[in-house]
């Protein structure tokens, strides 16, 4: 009798155990998230460099922190560009568009950093001068194909220079998915994008086809997955199960 509630109790904590692990990663997993998703002025440690580019590309990357996107919940999506490839050519300006599918609503559309020249060291432009009407991220979505394109994207420097060999960010969108999109996939994506360097030249465009870019990453897929819960037989267990050991170690110490 001893040895089966010995194996009852410890089944039970076993269960209980399971059960407050699990909940203890997912609050875990999304608080990270979270403060990820909500916090778009990110610093330089929250985001994983990307891949260096081929020799002589530029490149520009789309960056989710999590592609398993809950129902219902907030993220962002990073604009990352890279010209660690071509160490020479000085950035002035970089141009491109955001495609997000319609049902998911954008809360907001940030540059790196508010202050100009940007204080963030995340920021592709930080340090230096940008300028006053041709630095900015779109909010506000055409319609083009079935999705939502945010067109106006421009990051410029207010002379005749530019960053060199750096990656960093361009610009973030933070949205909330549809409680009722569990089961969509899809990718989230940037497009139409024109670098041009310091004398005004483009050194690379992907509308235009040219081959001294890399495009790869400008492609993020996701799907979207509910939150996941214990089920409520296991609660009940669970709770049963420590109501049971609590009767039984009161009976013993009586």
């Amino acid at each position: 009798m001893k040895g089966m509630l010995e194996s009852i109790v410890g089944g039970t904590k076993n269960a209980v155990r399971q059960v407050v692990g699990n909940s203890r990663k997912y609050i875990a997993s999304t608080l990270a998230a979270g403060a990820l998703a909500i916090g778009s002025y990110a610093s330089a440690q929250d985001l994983p460099a990307p891949s260096t580019p081929a020799s002589g590309k530029m490149g520009l990357t789309t960056y989710l922190a999590n592609t398993n996107l809950v129902a219902g919940s907030t993220n962002t999506l990073y604009v990352l560009a890279d010209s660690r490839a071509v160490p020479t050519q000085k950035l002035m300006s970089m141009t491109w568009d955001v495609v997000f599918p319609t049902n998911f609503t954008i809360l907001s559309a940030q540059l790196p950093s508010l202050a100009n020249p940007s204080t963030n060291p995340a920021d592709y432009y930080s340090t230096f001068n940008m300028d006053g009407t041709m630095n900015r991220v779109d909010s506000t979505p055409t319609l083009v194909g079935g999705y939502n394109e945010f067109d106006t994207n421009d990051r410029l420097v207010s002379s005749a220079t530019g960053p060199t060999n750096r990656w960093g960010i361009l610009g973030s969108w933070t949205f909330v998915v549809p409680n009722n999109a569990v089961g969509q996939t899809g990718t989230l994506s940037a497009n139409d994008i024109v670098f041009r360097n310091s004398a005004n030249t483009i050194i690379s465009s992907s509308s235009a086809g040219t081959d001294n870019a890399v495009f790869d990453g400008t492609f993020t897929p996701y799907d979207v997955i509910a939150v996941p819960e214990p089920s409520a037989f296991t609660l009940v267990l669970a709770g049963l199960g420590l109501a049971g050991v609590l009767g039984y170690h009161r009976r013993k110490r009586n």
